[in-house]
């Protein structure tokens, strides 16, 4: 109870939670007064960095922003805009087609979030959409990109939790093509209720012409994530060919990318890199601090006495991870919760694999789940609406995430089929 105290208090003050996790490590070993095992703490964080699958973290980041400075998103957007700008509230279809297709290339809901925010919630207003509509929708369909792989968030879970990276990036491509849909179903809801315009006709030339222009950044993820699936990469092979690709698309083909525009590129990759595995590292320390409190088994153990039904454990699992996504990083709660919760699920006869995918879903959706979620912050600024108006805007969409979820939750049939096939 002493370190769930230390834990709670210094998150409360705002203390960055991978200094948080080595704290609490310290402080064990205060407390137990084991002090002679101090040199095994740098230990612990070294080990818990030490592992070559976490090298394509920094690399998928790093092709992400190189993508974004060589001119993709206008790509993608023109693309988008031929394929269902003709719909009924067409940019707003656009939206949700643009962030499926940019999940394939940044995997990071955040970033989705000020890639596209910054561009279409102008272009929304411009054309008569309600603003609150316009962010709302932005919100959750950015929650797409830790779904459909490439996605940082399962490669740290594939780590951690030690399963298959490539199983779990194809159980990710219903799940994020559902979750598209069904923001597209309640944009068309929306769409004719209050009259939103059409953005352009349909043209097979235009088309042809958008698809064209952006086949060889569409390429980019297909290449990634393909090869990495056929098992011709490794997932930090497929990263660092992301990279390649990046690069020679944005300073030879598109040539929009300057070499000039490098060092502040890799800066900004190094800056989330480092955050990254800084956290990676302290939560090595925080890991050995629960095996030596034996903590896992005493969850186990408590779960277990009030259930032993897989699915009421289910439940209770989408519970507890859309309450800790609402206030806590995604990357860190699958470094906390993955050694607790996983045993427990393949106990209960839940296939890792999907349990992954479960976890990302939520963490993911907790990141637009008030009161704390990181994402409706990030809207925020970008908008300049009030915290309270945000909250109002997602809401609806928000509604038809969790319907996702629950499908995706007890539905393990269909979300394993894809890994199924290609990993027999």
């Amino acid at each position: 109870m002493i370190l769930v105290a230390i834990f709670v208090f210094f998150l409360l003050i705002g203390t960055p939670i991978a200094f948080v996790l080595g704290i609490v490590g310290l402080s064990h070993l205060a407390i137990t007064y084991q002090l002679s095992l101090l040199p095994m703490v740098m230990q612990r964080m070294i080990d818990g960095a030490n592992n070559f699958v976490l090298v394509a973290v920094p690399m998928f980041m790093l092709a992400g922003n190189l993508m974004n400075a060589a001119g993709i998103t206008n790509r993608l957007i023109a693309l988008a805009n031929a394929l269902v700008g003709w719909l009924r509230g067409g940019l707003a279809h656009v939206t949700v087609v643009v962030s499926m297709i940019f999940a394939g290339i940044t995997g990071i809901a955040t970033a989705e979030t000020v890639a596209l925010g910054t561009t279409l919630i102008p272009a929304m207003e411009k054309q008569g959409y309600d603003k609150r509509f316009a962010t709302g929708l932005i919100c959750l369909a950015s929650c797409i990109g830790p779904i459909i792989p490439p996605s940082v968030a399962m490669v740290v879970f594939s780590v951690v939790g030690e399963v298959s990276v490539g199983k779990l990036f194809a159980s990710g491509f219903l799940p994020g093509v559902m979750m598209g849909l069904s923001l597209m179903g309640l944009t068309t809801y929306y769409s004719h209720k209050r009259n939103y315009p059409i953005h352009s006709r349909f043209s097979i030339v235009k088309l042809g012409r958008a698809f064209i222009d952006s086949f060889l950044a569409l390429t980019m993820p297909v290449v990634m994530v393909g090869g990495l699936i056929t098992g011709f990469f490794s997932p930090t092979e497929a990263s660092a060919v992301g990279v390649s690709m990046a690069l020679i698309l944005g300073l030879f083909v598109y040539k929009e990318l300057k070499l000039s525009h490098l060092p502040k590129i890799l800066w900004q990759s190094g800056r989330l890199t480092a955050a990254v595995m800084v956290l990676v590292s302290c939560a090595g320390v925080f890991s050995w601090t629960l095996s030596m409190e034996k903590v896992p088994d005493g969850v186990a153990a408590l779960i277990l006495s009030w259930t032993q039904n897989k699915y009421l454990f289910l439940l209770y699992v989408n519970l507890l991870l859309l309450f800790v996504g609402t206030f806590m990083d995604i990357t860190a709660s699958i470094i906390i919760l993955t050694p607790i919760l996983l045993p427990i699920a393949v106990q209960m006869g839940v296939d890792p694999v999907h349990f992954g995918l479960i976890m990302v879903l939520n963490l993911v959706i907790g990141c637009v789940t008030p009161p704390v979620g990181i994402i409706l912050f990030v809207a925020c600024a970008i908008t300049g609406l009030s915290f309270e108006e945000v909250v109002k805007s997602v809401i609806p969409f928000l509604i038809v995430s969790l319907i996702i979820l629950f499908i995706v939750t007890y539905w393990a049939g269909g979300m394993l089929f894809l890994p199924g096939i290609l990993f027999k």
